[in-house]
């Protein structure tokens, strides 16, 4: 494994590519994993099942930054982790258009209600 992180090092593209497409991946899993917890009735082995996809894409990301930059664990995590997030609710809005503002609306109405 260390091999592989070396030559991403060396190879400053590749290693940008394979950064974005991590992102996007977490992202789409962790939405999927959102929209299948609250829209699909005894799906929660599937909501898992993409939230741990999310999370190894998260832990994936992060140690790629810390071998690329030297910093630390703990803020790189939690900065991917908030960027996978934030990926997360611009996937929703981009799957929604223009449906997105009424759709969270009616969830979060529906949530407080029980």
């Amino acid at each position: 494994m260390n091999r592989f992180f070396n030559y991403l090092g060396a190879h400053k593209n590749l290693s940008v590519a394979v950064l974005a497409v991590g992102f996007v991946a977490a992202s789409v899993s962790l939405y999927m994993a959102v929209v299948t917890y609250l829209f699909i009735q005894y799906a929660s082995l599937q909501a898992a099942a993409c939230l741990l996809l999310a999370l190894i894409f998260d832990v994936g990301i992060a140690v790629l930054l810390c071998q690329n930059t030297r910093r630390s664990f703990r803020p790189t995590i939690a900065f991917t982790s908030a960027a996978i997030a934030v990926g997360a609710i611009v996937v929703s809005i981009g799957v929604l258009r223009g449906h997105w503002a009424v759709t969270v609306r009616e969830l979060v109405k529906e949530l407080t209600s029980n």
